[in-house]
């Protein structure tokens, strides 16, 4: 069993909930992003170290409308999504595209109601699927500068390859003040993010049990008019996977990098 066994986990990282400026809130908005991800990943199977360089790019289609109690019926969609790897096939991921989030938030970001559709063969525990349930972050009221606090995000992921993940995630946050995006102000956030994570799989005839942890820093901005203008970060992530009927421990590490920016 010598061939890599995972391709990237995270297709789009999840993102964290963001504070806000006193009485911010988000608005009806019409938006495109287009999401980019680098990963690089390292593993050693029997003495042999292998490294994979992958890479995704996605695009994204934002409607919020108003209703009443002020909140908002919101559409994302996912248009466009490519992945290359430097070694093995590339995953088909052709059946994701289309997939969509429907619902209705309040104005501070949280879900009140809602669901991920897929188009046939596609499936909604994938990690492009549990992107869009997360995509936006949560506004906080009455955050000051300098201020932190915390959150956790629990998810079911199902990756390319089969592997079935559970995710515990602790985002710890600090308000970083305002700052200038293309000439409009914005108010910038710092995270970082501490995962853990488990999960099995099978390959090539052969189940395995996974294991690790993660560590992810970065950026997301807000418009003071409340759009999301995209982030930037990076992550670490140090994993195990174990296939206890060849007695084999695999040690993987990955380091990636992801771009949320707004399209004009």
């Amino acid at each position: 069993m010598t061939r890599r066994l995972t391709t990237a986990l995270l297709a789009i990282a999840t993102l964290p909930p963001l504070a806000g400026a006193q009485g911010l809130a988000y608005t009806p908005q019409s938006a495109r992003y287009v999401v980019t991800s680098r990963i690089h990943t390292v593993q050693e199977v029997m003495g042999q170290k292998q490294e994979v360089d992958a890479s995704y790019e996605q695009r994204l289609s934002l409607q919020a409308t108003a209703r009443s109690h002020g909140q908002l019926d919101v559409s994302l969609s996912l248009d466009t999504l490519a992945i290359t790897q430097s070694m093995g096939m590339s995953p088909d991921v052709s059946k994701m595209i289309g997939t969509k989030f429907a619902g209705v938030i309040g104005t501070n970001g949280r879900i009140v109601s809602g669901s991920v559709t897929v188009p046939t063969g596609g499936d909604t525990l994938a990690p492009q699927a549990n992107g869009l349930r997360t995509f936006l972050p949560i506004l906080l009221e009455g955050a000051k500068v300098g201020g932190t606090w915390n959150d956790t995000v629990r998810a079911d992921v199902v990756q390319p390859n089969g592997s079935k993940l559970k995710q515990l995630i602790v985002f710890t946050y600090t308000f970083a003040g305002d700052t200038a995006v293309n000439g409009t102000r914005a108010l910038k956030v710092r995270y970082e993010a501490n995962t853990a994570l488990n999960g099995t799989g099978n390959m090539q005839g052969s189940d395995y049990s996974i294991e690790g942890k993660s560590k992810g820093v970065g950026i997301a901005l807000l418009s003071s008019s409340g759009q999301y203008l995209g982030r930037e970060g990076s992550e670490e992530s140090n994993l195990t996977v174990t296939v206890e009927a060849q007695g084999l421990v695999i040690p993987i590490t990955q380091t990636s990098a992801v771009r949320i920016a707004l399209l004009k």
